[in-house]
């Protein structure tokens, strides 16, 4: 319903889509689902394991998973919207430790721009150049 209210509006809405083993049997229909809505542009990209996954890992995409995951979006329509992929399973914004680095690291993934083109200013109005760091040794 927001969607739909956003377009009577005329207001400009991205839609990004986070996919893990939860939701991929149906990332097909989440798909379409967001190109329906009438969006501005649609980036998919993996849950990420130190991000919302860090307390269930076992629901990390591997690489090959999130490469299926792509080969299977753009074989859809895309009525015309623009769509990216963000390939970061790890934030490469932090050092990860070894052992996630060889199960999750993609050696193709660009770094994310955090604390280049953006940073993320918290509730308490500190500053920190990335939203995935999830200790917060970096707030300013």
């Amino acid at each position: 319903m927001f969607m739909a209210r956003a377009a009577e509006l005329a207001w400009p809405v991205d839609v990004s889509i986070s996919v893990s083993r939860v939701n991929l049997d149906e990332i097909a229909d989440i798909y379409a689902a967001a190109v329906l809505s009438q969006a501005k542009c649609i980036q998919v990209n993996p849950m990420m394991v130190e991000g919302k996954m860090r307390k269930h890992p076992e629901l990390a995409l591997t690489p090959a998973e999130w490469d299926d995951v792509k080969k299977t979006i753009e074989a859809l329509p895309d009525g015309g919207i623009p769509r990216c992929f963000s390939d970061e399973i790890l934030c490469h914004c932090r050092f990860q430790p070894t052992a996630l680095q060889q199960a999750f690291g993609i050696p193709t993934a660009h770094s994310c721009p955090a604390g280049r083109s953006f940073g993320v200013i918290g509730p308490s109005g500190l500053f920190r150049k990335c939203l995935h760091t999830v200790k917060n040794l970096e707030w300013r």
